[in-house]
């Protein structure tokens, strides 16, 4: 009796595990996004292009004023996806 339940839990834990739906669209963030951020003044236009990777994290920050590169963060993650380190260069390119 204890091996007819036994094969009978096992049976129906193959056929749950098969019958999951794989096929499920999964929410996805842009993988670019974009927001300019208008100061008191019109004529001081702040624009952040923020850049996605593919595991959904933020990986690059782009700050434009007035159309000008003026910084670039970058977001390095280690092999587990966790956030490591920050990279913030200015326009020249230079770390700071």
């Amino acid at each position: 009796m204890k091996k007819i339940i036994l094969i009978l839990s096992v049976i129906s834990v193959l056929i749950s595990s098969c019958g999951k739906d794989d096929n499920k669209v999964k929410q996805v963030r842009l993988k670019t996004y974009t927001h300019e951020f208008y100061e008191r003044s019109p004529s001081s236009v702040d624009k952040y292009t923020i850049e996605y990777n593919s595991a959904n994290k933020i990986s690059k920050v782009l700050l434009d004023t007035n159309g000008t590169l003026c910084q670039t963060l970058t977001c390095v993650y280690n092999s587990s996806n966790i956030l490591d380190s920050i990279v913030e260069r200015n326009a020249a390119g230079i770390m700071t």
